[in-house]
């Protein structure tokens, strides 16, 4: 599985704006978290899911929390 580019395609953006970039088929992540590798994607299965991709590359279906939904860090990234 590809690694995910430690430089941004944009700035650093809130929720609802790193939300439409995820509807869009982008991945994101924060940049406070500690894994380099993790970030977030839609996957579509029988509904859309919020899959967040860890740094081993496992997969994790994710409810956001509060603090995610306030934060003002979220990047888009891209893989390699």
């Amino acid at each position: 599985m590809p690694s995910l580019s430690p430089v941004p395609l944009v700035a650093e953006m809130d929720w609802p704006t790193a939300q439409e970039a995820l509807l869009a088929g982008r991945k994101i992540r924060r940049v406070g978290w500690k894994e380099p590798d993790a970030c977030f994607f839609i996957a579509m299965y029988d509904e859309e899911y919020l899959v967040q991709r860890m740094a081993d590359h496992s997969m994790n279906t994710v409810i956001l929390r509060g603090v995610d939904l306030r934060a003002t860090d979220w990047i888009i990234v891209r893989e390699q």
